[in-house]
């Protein structure tokens, strides 16, 4: 039996009016099996018209970015570049020079998931600190970053200036049912990484679970004693393997191990693409 493949995300921004975050999920069924592509794309706030790039960048990614090589996603990223039309007031002698010397700039990590019969694989790429986790029954792994020091201020990003480089990198893993994989923006994947160091998979679990299961807003669900409140947008896509179908948040819950009658099941945005709204609490996105 092929496993089932669920998925639901959050995002909110560090203002009521503004994300420089996006992200989507989408999934399919073929002949060949289940498949779940989810992207995250977090914009560099010093740039201009950075929430619009990354939703750009995601509306694309989520549409067969993982299965081509390096050199057709620069092609890809090339052509986004020309279709990018922000509205830059170049009578704006500040905006015209920083728009000329910056552009937009973001992370993006994309990541795809393909259940075939048995066999679940895992592909993503990614672009600077936008980070993968996947939540084993005995361990935890990370990608692109692996410890939450790694973190900085100038991470790898995709400019919409023509012609600047991308600098990608990849990753593969199998998956079996029970597995959690999660994409996140950098704020919620460092606080992750430092939930998982302090406390193992654990105390890792317990934070998913206060999100998934228990409805917490999504700052408090990651919150840490000790620690700052977190002050950035905050994006995080929750995907899980399970051997049996059900509404998404009941087999994430399920997984997590609690009761999935407990499960927090939210509103889908309208209109229904989560990556073009400036602010999104929660989202489902169902077959």
């Amino acid at each position: 039996m092929t496993p089932y493949l669920a998925g639901a995300g959050w995002t909110v921004g560090h203002t009521p009016t503004s994300n420089g975050d996006a992200c989507d999920l989408r999934r399919s069924t073929t002949p060949g099996g289940r498949h779940l592509v989810a992207s995250v794309a977090d914009g560099a706030s010093s740039t201009l018209f950075a929430g619009l790039w990354a939703s750009h960048l995601v509306a694309l990614a989520v549409d067969g970015w993982i299965e081509l090589s390096d050199e057709e996603i620069y092609d890809e990223v090339e052509a986004a570049r020309r279709t990018y039309a922000p509205p830059v007031d170049t009578a704006d002698r500040f905006v015209a020079r920083k728009w000329k010397s910056l552009g937009s700039q973001a992370t993006l990590v994309v990541a795809a998931m393909d259940a075939q019969g048995a066999d679940v694989r895992l592909r993503a790429l990614a672009v600077g600190d936008s980070e993968v986790i996947v939540v084993r029954r005995q361990e935890c792994l990370f990608f692109p970053v692996r410890s939450s020091d790694e973190f900085d201020s100038t991470p790898m990003l995709i400019t919409s200036r023509e012609g600047d480089e991308v600098e990608l990198r990849r990753w593969s893993c199998r998956l079996s049912p029970g597995d959690l994989v999660l994409l996140a923006s950098d704020a919620v994947a460092q606080r992750l990484l430092e939930i998982h160091e302090i406390g193992g998979r654990s105390m890792l679990v317990a934070a998913i679970g206060r999100l998934v299961v228990e409805g917490h807003e999504l700052e408090a669900a990651l919150s840490l004693e000790g620690r700052r409140p977190l002050d950035d947008d905050l994006t995080v896509i929750v995907c899980g393997v399970a051997d049996e179908p059900a509404h998404d948040l009941e087999v994430l819950a399920g997984l997590l191990g609690r009761p999935s009658g407990t499960a927090f099941v939210p509103s889908p945005p309208s209109p229904p693409h989560p990556s073009r709204l400036d602010r999104i609490t929660s989202w489902v996105r169902r077959d």
